[in-house]
């Protein structure tokens, strides 16, 4: 028995990657021994055995070295095609269920989540002069939403804490009432859009930079505790908003405001994505569960009526769902590229108990993701620099950061254009967002049909030629005196950018791998932000002639839906877990080590 084990020993130190075990895992290392002789199989031919029977291992062949940079096939720098992670752990979600409890549960908590945080984004359009503004003594705003209810408004003169004066707004049919912030004298010359702007660009800013930070840190430090940190800390600095009682206290916590709700949104997006199945991924992203926070924005503005008390109701409204972290798990596919394998065994098994299904083979598929985990990437820190991995991952996040930017830009600039349709103020501020909702679900459908690309170029170029048709329609009469006419074309083709910002949004988790997702989304976010601060520079075209902006818009939508092709096509694909490293070999005791990685008891 003694000359059994010690041969068994060498041949499998000799060929530890040519070594294929069926299911099962060692509980008692004294069963090694039994488990490799019943287990091992050798690629060899028939002839070439040991002295007591046991097929020799074959004597791997040198292969020709490589020169650094290079691939036989270009997906397998990306890690897309080869990855064996991402298709046992599909494996694994086809079997226990694609879109089962566990990910139903999932879903919900953080698209409700998600849809508290819009409704703080969107308190400062609600809440900020958007027209006739005036001034008291020292400064203090009186703000006005719309200039047709200016003729309702009723001042009057109050006296402030230092003995100066300031007006006081009452404005009927408004979300605002008794706004009293005092300016420094370097905002004194500002108009009421000029203080809408400001107050936009701080919390746009603030968005962009929490994103880039919430990407990178949920990459590295997992997603599960620092989306419900951030999702905290955005309804604290929204509350304190009602407590401002000068603009630059009102501009800083909007900043924060915008800071930790982009951290957050980095993060939430990602963690339904990586627990469903393949056939799941659009609805759950395309969905757009979040645009309901609009709607609770709209509702809790028109209850509150005073932008104090919509501060504090908005934030409180969010901390009892902070006890959702109950419910929403660590992603696996994070686990598993941290080598964390025992977690990830346990989440696995809870999300199969949850789901009352049976997988057979769990151990062995498990011990096939690690081995794949183990021999092709590094346990290393990732950073947005690991985007220039290859001239492919390099080139397709060059044109998601395009996408994102033009159609947001776009998108901004026609939600804009149909702000009042409806005429009740309320009404207006989510009509337009709601809207949205029926064609982007069915985008859902007909990107099953055509797949991510094609979709995204069908829906960019057909809202880039419904906007070219005002041409047509000015050149048949004067649009101009008919401007429900011109909303009506702007809102129609708001729909088709809609559905194209959602299918770029399942198009950017998609294509990048676990380890660098969170920054993918990240950086999608990040551009999406740029294109609302940059929306507000074109403006300036309704100068020239009322069907100049619609020409312009049309043309970037068709750019959005010729480089949209760019992408690669991730539908039915299985999700990609590691990003490749070019020089990484496994180890002998990585080899090794394969027995007992599971905690099996």
């Amino acid at each position: 028995m003694p000359l059994l084990s010690n041969i068994v020993e060498g041949e499998f130190r000799k060929s530890s990657t040519s070594l294929y075990f069926k299911e099962g895992s060692f509980e008692n290392p004294t069963k090694e021994v039994g488990f490799l002789k019943g287990n091992f199989v050798a690629e060899m031919p028939s002839k070439h055995t040991t002295p007591l029977g046991i097929p020799a291992a074959k004597k791997r062949e040198k292969k020709p070295a490589k020169r650094c940079g290079c691939a036989d096939n270009p997906n397998e720098t990306l890690g897309i095609m080869d990855d064996k992670s991402a298709r046992v752990f599909e494996a694994i979600l086809t079997q226990s269920g694609q879109f089962g409890f566990y990910q139903k549960r999932v879903f919900l908590s953080t698209a409700s989540l998600q849809a508290i945080t819009v409704s703080v984004l969107m308190y400062v359009c609600v809440a900020q002069p958007e027209s006739g503004q005036m001034k008291g003594e020292r400064g203090c705003t009186l703000t006005i939403n719309d200039t047709d209810l200016a003729r309702d408004l009723r001042t009057t003169t109050n006296a402030t804490n230092d003995g100066t004066n300031a007006l006081l707004c009452q404005q009927t049919g408004s979300f605002l009432q008794d706004l009293t912030l005092r300016m420094p004298s370097w905002m004194e010359e500002l108009d009421a859009e000029g203080l809408s702007r400001y107050t936009v660009y701080s919390q746009s800013a603030g968005v962009l930079m929490g994103a880039t930070m919430g990407g990178i840190s949920g990459d590295i430090f997992g997603r599960r505790r620092l989306m419900f940190v951030y999702f905290l800390m955005t309804l604290i600095f929204h509350t304190l908003t009602g407590l401002a009682n000068i603009w630059q206290i009102y501009l800083s916590v909007r900043f924060f405001t915008g800071f930790c709700a982009g951290a957050f949104l980095s993060i939430s997006y990602v963690i339904p994505v990586e627990i469903v199945g393949h056939s799941w991924r659009d609805a759950c992203v395309m969905s757009n569960a979040c645009t309901l926070g609009v709607v609770f924005c709209s509702l809790e503005g028109l209850i509150t009526n005073n932008w104090r008390y919509l501060a504090f109701v908005s934030g409180a409204v969010g901390f009892p769902f902070l006890g959702t972290y109950y419910l929403v798990p660590e992603s696996i596919r994070w686990l598993l590229c941290k080598q964390k394998f025992q977690a990830a065994e346990f989440a696995t098994k809870e999300l199969i108990s949850c789901n009352f299904r049976v997988v057979p083979k769990l151990i062995y598929l498990l011990d096939e993701a690690r081995s794949s985990i183990v021999c092709h990437m590094h346990e290393k820190r990732y950073t947005y620099l690991d985007f220039c991995h290859s001239r492919h991952l390099f080139k397709q996040t060059v044109a998601l950061i395009y996408i994102c930017l033009v159609a947001s830009t776009v998108y901004f600039c026609l939600v804009e254009k149909t702000q009042h349709v409806i005429g009740n103020i309320y009404v207006d501020r989510c009509f337009p967002y709601v809207l949205d909702l029926p064609l982007a679900w069915t985008a859902i459908i007909v990107n099953k049909c055509s797949g991510r690309r094609w979709c995204l170029f069908l829906y960019a170029v057909a809202s880039g030629l419904i906007l070219f048709s005002m041409i047509v329609l000015h050149m048949t009469g004067n649009l101009q005196s008919m401007p429900s006419m011109v909303q009506g074309m702007a809102l129609f083709g708001k729909l088709g950018v809609t559905a194209s910002i959602s299918l770029i949004a399942i198009s950017a988790l998609e294509m990048y791998p676990t380890v660098i997702r969170c920054m993918g989304a990240a950086v999608a976010l990040a551009s999406v932000t740029g294109g609302a601060i940059l929306s507000y520079q074109f403006k300036f075209l309704e100068a020239y002639h009322y069907i100049v902006p619609f020409i312009i818009f049309g043309a970037m939508m068709i750019s959005v839906g010729l480089v949209g092709l760019v992408l690669p096509e991730t539908m039915g694909k299985p999700l990609p877990n590691i990003l490749p490293c070019k020089h990484r070999t496994l180890p002998l005791h990585d080899s090794a080590t394969l027995i007992n990685a599971w905690n099996t008891t």
